[in-house]
């Protein structure tokens, strides 16, 4: 502990990361805790996830804050569960202390927190939709802020929070020591550091050699229609499993999580829009390892801050590299050892090879498990789980009896057939080709959406049967209010769209649109052109939901904003102000 001892920190600070297990500073803490400490200076500080950048802010404001009824300090992160997670961190720090520590976010009571608020509150951390409706109806008051923390500001730029978070520091007093939190600079960024900071000490911490090091990269080419078996297969072959299969959308998490135990592989699945108190659960269940498998989209993934996860798979080549960096720094931890698996199909490959030249990782080019394998693994697994089962004796009193009566090897494999079906048969598993993906997809609009209730795994087996396609010809599917999109093979598309006008009616007996684009022009909102990219949306402001906010959103809400912009900062009434 010499080193954070000799960074500054006080005595019982020090105590309590003592007892977390905290032995060295990481490189960001290294960096960012003494200008914290000893300078009134803003900092942009660039570190990857899982480098420590809660305790690189975290200690030094539990070390400079005293207790008091106003708020010093407001921590903004991008969602629920990493704000929730950066609270409990930071209060561990100070356990003994009379520091107030509170979380604000959306899908909470709003007047709960409300009062929390107004009974005084040290530190805050919050979503930026949470933290805005506070500050509009008066709860927040921000007037003798001293810190402004973002944290993890690439991923609020992600999912559209900029705008959100200029008009937070708009409301912030001009001589508060504002830090900003990265993996990436892009240049949406680098323009409000220059409007908002005053001077800015940048603390760039490398790339971690432990993603490289630490975590073996594999990939597996596989074709769309495939690849939900490779992965079953995958998963077979992964011995002590506990990690997150990461997807795009929020319609694929549920889709394949119920596929997934369907195939006797327990998942859950978490996306933005499951109600709070299920996503604690779900995250508790996880972290507690009661469940080991999570299929989670990455904004969801956000706050799942555990350090012995074995792998991580991407479902799917993610969107770039920033993105699989952040995956795949979930394991790999504190020394242990991990392995990032990404399935690809054929014109992901491209992608994937763009994130290998970015990152310089090097990601091996595996072969999806054959029959043999598989049948092999499981006769293994099988053996393995009769070694350590001890029958009851009422079981016993069986076994003796049938093999009286019978012969023992007929009796065994009629047990196996029973209960496992043909699952050591070779043959049983049929080669999975790598076909190639270039055939065009057409994308096709059901005028039907969540306020039909439709979900992930309800809309799947309805396109199967009114549409006549096959459930792994589907793709991309994207599930809005009133409306979904998916797109299928070119060739099927008109055979599909005339299904459904044939076969949909609603209960009422009328029958509902469902019409076909190319699934590479551009969707506009109201028109009838469709777009393979994702609609907006998506993840994108979950931390407002069911969260009652007030108050103007957009439009006119610029001109609403109390304190003045990015000008000339007072450095000398901020240095008056903390002396």
């Amino acid at each position: 502990m010499e080193k954070f001892i000799a960074l500054g920190l006080r005595e019982d600070i020090i105590s309590a990361i003592s007892e977390k297990g905290f032995t060295e500073p990481s490189p960001v803490q290294e960096q960012v805790i003494p200008i914290l400490l000893n300078e009134q200076t803003d900092i942009i500080a660039m570190a990857q996830t899982g480098t420590g950048k809660t305790a690189a802010f975290g200690l030094p404001l539990c070390n400079q804050i005293t207790p008091s009824k106003d708020t010093k300090a407001l921590v903004l992160a991008p969602t629920r569960e990493l704000a929730v997670q950066v609270c409990q961190e930071m209060s561990s720090f100070t356990p003994n202390s009379k520091l107030k520590i509170f979380p604000v976010y959306g899908g909470q009571p709003f007047r709960d927190q409300a009062r929390a608020l107004e009974r005084g509150v040290d530190i805050v951390v919050g979503t930026p939709g949470r933290v805005i409706d506070m500050i509009q109806r008066g709860k927040l008051i921000l007037d003798d802020l001293d810190f402004l923390v973002l944290d993890e500001v690439d991923e609020m730029l992600n999912m559209g929070f900029i705008e959100d978070i200029e008009f937070i520091l708009d409301c912030t007093p001009k001589d508060s020591q504002r830090l900003m939190f990265s993996a990436t600079l892009p240049k949406r960024i680098e323009n409000i550091a220059k409007k908002y900071l005053t001077e800015p000490k940048t603390v760039k911490v490398e790339r971690s050699k432990d993603i490289q090091n630490l975590i073996e990269h594999v990939y597996y080419e596989t074709s769309r229609a495939h690849r939900l078996e490779a992965l079953n297969r995958i998963l077979t072959l992964e011995e002590d499993f506990y990690g997150i299969i990461f997807c795009q959308t929020k319609a694929e998490t549920e889709v394949l999580s119920s596929e997934l135990n369907n195939n006797g592989i327990s998942a859950e699945y978490l996306h933005g829009d499951i109600a709070q108190k299920s996503r604690e659960t779900i995250l508790n269940r996880f972290k507690s390892q009661k469940s080991k498998l999570l299929v989670a989209t990455d904004v969801a993934a956000r706050g799942i801050d555990v350090d012995s996860l074995t792998h991580v798979i991407n479902f799917s080549v993610p969107e770039s590299d920033e993105a699989y960096t952040h995956r795949c720094g979930r394991t790999g931890r504190k020394g242990q050892k991990g392995k990032a698996i990404t399935l690809a199909v054929s014109n992901e490959i491209g992608r994937l090879k763009r994130i290998m030249r970015a990152t310089s990782f090097t990601i091996e080019k595996k072969v999806v498990p054959d029959g043999k394998s598989i049948a092999f693994t499981k006769k293994e697994q099988f053996n393995k789980k009769l070694t350590t089962v001890e029958p009851s004796e009422s079981n016993k009193e069986v076994a003796a009896k049938l093999v009286e009566e019978h012969n023992p090897e007929e009796v065994i494999a009629k047990l196996l057939e029973l209960h496992l079906g043909n699952a050591f048969d070779t043959n049983a598993y049929k080669t999975l080709p790598t076909q190639k993906d270039h055939g065009e997809e057409t994308l096709i609009r059901i005028e039907k959406g969540i306020a039909d209730d439709f979900t992930g795994r309800t809309l799947i087996p309805f396109i199967e049967k009114k549409g006549g396609v096959a459930g792994r010809s589907i793709n991309n599917l994207r599930i809005k209010r009133h409306f979904c999109t998916f797109s299928v093979p070119t060739k099927d598309a008109k055979a599909i769209v005339a299904s459904f006008n044939k076969r949909c009616e609603t209960d009422s007996g009328k029958p509902f649109a469902v019409e076909e684009g190319p699934a590479k022009s551009s969707e506009r909102s109201g028109g009838r052109k469709f777009s393979g990219r994702r609609s907006g949306g998506g993840d994108r402001r979950d931390d407002r939901r069911g969260g009652g906010g007030g108050g103007p959103r957009r439009g006119d809400r610029r001109d609403d904003r109390r304190g003045g912009g990015g000008g000339e900062r007072r450095s000398s009434r901020r240095s008056e102000k903390r002396a």
